[in-house]
């Protein structure tokens, strides 16, 4: 990449979504080649990882966590409102403006889709393949999906012969409403969006997954095997494979003490719930690993919680940890379903357990059990016996999953796309100039 035209690039995340920071940073760290110049804007409780990194940071308004979390954990989509797009679009043009960029990347932040466009600059955007329009094979319908709620809560004390067959026919049905139902929660809450781009002369999209896609080039950090596309994805959509970054010693206090501390002789799992997971599910990793002497817990809470007064002496906390260095001394690990700790998990060859709450975890997990290598427990009839089960039943099976990690591992495909990323946007940048 050092004979590429020297440019000034720069990475917009969703600050308050750790992995949308982390991937961003992965791939920073191959852009910032002799020659280019990397930048981050935005805010959030996680751009000081940019900044930690010594890229220079610019403030831009983000969406909150706590919307985040009301809109994620209401199984919408709906992110924005004509206002709030239009004042995010409006800092971003202005910052264009001081700044010059050539390049921009952004992820999970739809407004630069519309902002990249008034400026006429090169637009690149990270996004999951089940977040696409693309996305290969039928996505069920999660178990929040509302009338399936309530059934899986009616048949899960129901008895097998009458509960088992009633689930199947209710989730037959969901599948088929699901589709029609998604696009039109995609279509509504896509109308700030078609409205700005009225009021600015340019043509609308179809819905949130095209806006969310909508970039010079479109770069799907999944492999195909996990999350696939289909053939019919237009060709800017570029799957390249994970994109890892692991976090410095510096932004991990406390892991050198915590390593020196675990145990030869107990099994170790490793918990993290992200910045989107459950809450309470970190208390309730606490205190179920607290009843257990036979298994050590290291427990990454990535600043979602505070952690508890007294914590059980099995038990490890940080905020943050070297997550493969960490996955590495683990047996399994229990997640909330996000790519960014399965592919880590993939990449250490160890079984998942995952306790999805938002639909694309729920996505994630259905991948997971359907590739044999993890298993998934439902956010709606969670209890503490089926995480003690499905713990036990990675355990004991252990070998089988590690060995399916390992086949999926041997097909060949990069668990590590951030310099195949960075060549397809500075080519596609280069075209860009061209044309």
């Amino acid at each position: 990449m050092t004979d590429a035209i020297p440019c000034r690039i720069l990475l917009l995340p969703n600050g308050n979504i750790l992995a949308r920071v982390t991937r961003l940073l992965a791939l920073a760290g191959e852009l910032a080649s002799p020659g280019h110049e990397v930048l981050f804007a935005g805010d959030g409780k996680y751009m000081s990882l940019a900044l930690s990194q010594g890229y220079p940071v610019y403030p831009l308004i983000t969406l909150t966590e706590e919307d985040l979390r009301q809109v994620s954990e209401q199984s919408g989509v709906r992110y924005y409102t004509e206002e709030s797009l239009g004042e995010a679009v409006r800092e971003e043009r202005e910052l264009f403006e001081r700044l010059k960029p050539d390049i921009l990347i952004s992820d999970f932040r739809i407004s630069v889709s519309l902002s990249s466009r008034i400026a006429g600059l090169f637009h690149a955007t990270l996004i999951n393949s089940t977040s696409t329009s693309y996305a290969a094979g039928p996505l069920d319908a999660p178990d929040t999906f509302p009338l399936l709620e309530l059934v899986l809560k009616a048949t899960d004390t129901a008895p097998g012969f009458i509960g088992r067959p009633l689930l199947a026919a209710v989730r037959s049905i969901a599948r088929i409403v699901m589709p029609p139902v998604k696009g039109l929660m995609l279509r509504r809450a896509n109308r700030p969006f078609n409205r700005l781009c009225r009021l600015h002369g340019l043509k609308g999209t179809r819905d949130l997954h095209e806006t969310w896609a909508d970039a010079d080039c479109v770069i799907v950090p999944d492999l195909p095997a996990y999350s696939g596309l289909k053939p019919s994805t237009p060709e800017r959509f570029h799957m390249v494979g994970p994109l890892v970054w692991e976090f410095p010693t510096r932004c991990t206090g406390g892991w050198a003490d915590i390593r020196s501390r675990l145990r030869p002789d107990r099994k170790t799992v490793y918990v993290t719930m992200g910045s989107m997971g459950a809450r309470e599910y970190l208390y309730e990793a606490i205190a179920f690993f607290g009843s257990l002497r036979d298994i050590q817990c290291i427990l990454s809470t990535a600043g979602i919680i505070d952690p508890p007064s007294e914590v059980p002496e099995n038990v490890f906390l940080a905020d943050f940890v070297p997550g493969r260095e960490a996955m590495e001394l683990c047996d399994a690990v229990i997640c909330q379903g996000g790519n960014g700790t399965i592919y880590q998990a993939i990449h250490a060859g160890i079984p998942i357990i995952g306790i999805p709450v938002i639909h694309d975890q729920i996505w994630n997990m259905s991948s997971v059990e359907r590739l044999g290598i993890g298993v998934s427990i439902g956010h709606v009839l969670y209890t503490r016996e089926k995480l003690r089960e499905a713990l036990e039943t990675v355990m004991t099976r252990r070998d089988q999953y590690v060995s399916r990690i390992e086949r999926l591992r041997e097909r060949g495909e990069g668990l590590d796309g951030s310099r195949k990323a960075a060549q397809i946007i500075l080519k596609r940048y280069q075209e860009f100039l061209r044309n």
